[in-house]
Order: C-alpha cells, then sequence, then structure tokens
C-alpha cells in the first residue's frame, strides 16, 4: 500500500487534468522501487486525493492518505470514515460561503 499525503500549504499543486496520471505514476513508482516512492508524494490539492479514490472503486488501488498525524484508508467504494477537519475541504468550505451565507 502506499500513501499520498495532504498538505495544503507544503505539497505540490497538481492540475486537474494530470490528477489521475499522477496517482498511477506513483502506484508504479512505489511498485518499482521496491515498496518506496521516490516521487514526491505529499500534494497540496484535493483532485489527486479525489482520483485516487475514484481509482480505489475503479481498479481496486492500494492507497492510503496521510494529513497531519493521522492515516486515512479508504473502503473498497473509495469513501472514508472520518474527514478530519482541514482535510480536502476547501471546495466545500467555498460552496457552503456561496450558497448558505
Amino acid at each position: 500500500m502506499f500513501t499520498i499525503e495532504y498538505d495544503s500549504e507544503n505539497g505540490i499543486a497538481i492540475s486537474d487534468s494530470d490528477a489521475e496520471a499522477y496517482v498511477l505514476n506513483l502506484e508504479i513508482d512505489y511498485k518499482h522501487n521496491n515498496g518506496k516512492n521516490l516521487m514526491d508524494n505529499r500534494v497540496s490539492t484535493e483532485n489527486v486525493i479525489t482520483a485516487a479514490r475514484v481509482l480505489v472503486k475503479e481498479k481496486g488501488l492500494n492507497v492510503q492518505f496521510r494529513f497531519r498525524d493521522k492515516i486515512l484508508t479508504p473502503d473498497s467504494c473509495g469513501m472514508l470514515k472520518e474527514s478530519p477537519k482541514g482535510f480536502c475541504d476547501y471546495n466545500d468550505n467555498w460552496l457552503d460561503r456561496f450558497y448558505i451565507k
């Protein structure tokens, strides 16, 4: 199982159009380097996490997410049991402000 770290301040930004390919390349990197990621796996963009969750559901991708001191492991449908405050919630917060406030 490989890990993608979500760090909204210090992670790298991946464009929407490259998010899925980035996740698949991380998986290849992990497999070809004996369980180590040589690529930077710390991202600042929610799209990579969402793409990985979709790939869990569609292809059985074996991935987990690190956020601060927590490890979040999606179930076979890509769903997470918890979503800590600050973890991939920027869009939700903006939409709340747009529609509710």
